[in-house]
C-alpha cells in the first residue's frame, strides 16, 4: 500500500501541529549550541530574503505590485525652548547621526542608559535638537567603559546646560 504525496503532506502538517513546541525548542537549542547549524540557518535566511526580494522586484516590473512610495517628509520641526528657536530632529535622525539603529536608541531609553527627550512634536513624535544629539554622541563614547547611570547623568547635565529640563 503506497501513500499519495497529498496524504504524506497532510500527515506531516498534522505531525508538526502536534509537536510544534518540541520541534521549535530543538531548533532553538541547536541554533544556540551548534555553530555550524547557526551559520547554516543564517545562510538559509539570507537566501530566502534575496529570493523574496527578487520575486517582489519581478512583480513590480510586471506591474503586479505597486512601487513603494517614500515616506512623507514633513520637513524640519521648529521648537521654542525658553524663547530660543531650535530645529527638532526625529529619533531616526538621531540614530543615523550616532551610527546606531532606532531600536538601539529605544532600548537605551528603556533601560535608562540615555534619558527620554521631553520634547514632542505636534504628532507626538520625539524630537532632539542638535545640542541634544551632540551630548548623546559624546556621552556614548563611554558606553563600554562607564556605567549606564554615568552616561545618563552626563547627558542630563548637558541638556540642563542648554536649557532642556528632563524632569
Amino acid at each position: 500500500m503506497s501513500i499519495s504525496s497529498e496524504e504524506r503532506k497532510e500527515y506531516q502538517r498534522e505531525y508538526y501541529r502536534m509537536n510544534k513546541k518540541k520541534i521549535s525548542k530543538c531548533k532553538k537549542d541547536r541554533y544556540q549550541n551548534d555553530l555550524e547549524a547557526r551559520e547554516k540557518a543564517k545562510e538559509a535566511a539570507k537566501l530566502y530574503r534575496a529570493k523574496k526580494k527578487a520575486e517582489e522586484d519581478r512583480l513590480r516590473a510586471e506591474g503586479k505590485l505597486p512601487i513603494s512610495k517614500p515616506k512623507k517628509n514633513y520637513g524640519p520641526v521648529y521648537i521654542n525652548i525658553n524663547g530660543n528657536i531650535y530645529i527638532g530632529h526625529s529619533i531616526k535622525y538621531l540614530a543615523d547621526n550616532i551610527g546606531r539603529g532606532v531600536s538601539s536608541i529605544k532600548g537605551w531609553i528603556k533601560d535608562g542608559t540615555i534619558p527620554d527627550t521631553p520634547i514632542r512634536g505636534n504628532r507626538g513624535q520625539k524630537l532632539y535638537t542638535d545640542g541634544m544629539i551632540l551630548s548623546i554622541k559624546i556621552a556614548l563614547q563611554y558606553l563600554h567603559i562607564k556605567s549606564s547611570s554615568y552616561i545618563y547623568n552626563k547627558i542630563v547635565d548637558e541638556w540642563k546646560n542648554i536649557g532642556i529640563d528632563v524632569g
